[in-house]
């Protein structure tokens, strides 16, 4: 069932990913407007990379491949949202659970000095998250000098 829909929308599950970019995890509230006149739906920006976002939708909407989406992004340090126009490249339609769809897609268009400023956060949580992971073997090699 799960490949039928994946045909039906034009999402593929099959393709090798074969990445240019480094892709870091982000966690953002967001709406996504994926359609003129509809109202928009919340969504949360997972991850980010040079040429795409990594978006998160709980409702089931109408997307499909290759459409163009506008996102806008609340970062909690601005005041002023900040708006992206991606195009949809692939979709993960889970099969049990709970029924997030994970979405990825390519960047059109963004403010460059706003792309810069959510490309450091997203430095920053790796960047935070390796760092406490290098003092915990340090700590550790201390401790316990045969472990190195």
């Amino acid at each position: 069932m799960d490949s039928f829909l994946n045909r039906a929308y034009g999402f593929d599950k099959t393709k090798i990913e074969n990445r240019k970019h480094l892709r870091f995890p982000l966690s953002l509230r967001a709406e996504c407007h994926y359609k003129a006149g509809e109202n928009a739906q919340e969504c949360k920006i997972v991850d980010i990379c040079q040429q795409g976002l990594g978006f998160e939708l709980d409702t089931q909407v109408g997307i499909r491949y290759g459409q163009n989406v506008i996102l806008t992004i609340f970062p909690p340090d601005k005041k002023i949202p900040v708006n992206a126009i991606v195009k949809l490249q692939w979709a993960k339609i889970p099969t049990e659970g709970i029924l997030k769809r994970r979405v990825g897609s390519r960047l059109l268009f963004m403010d460059p000095k706003e792309k810069a400023h959510l490309l450091l956060q997203a430095y920053a949580i790796k960047l935070a998250s390796m760092s406490k992971n290098n003092f915990a073997l340090r700590s550790m090699s201390l401790r316990y000098p045969k472990f190195q």
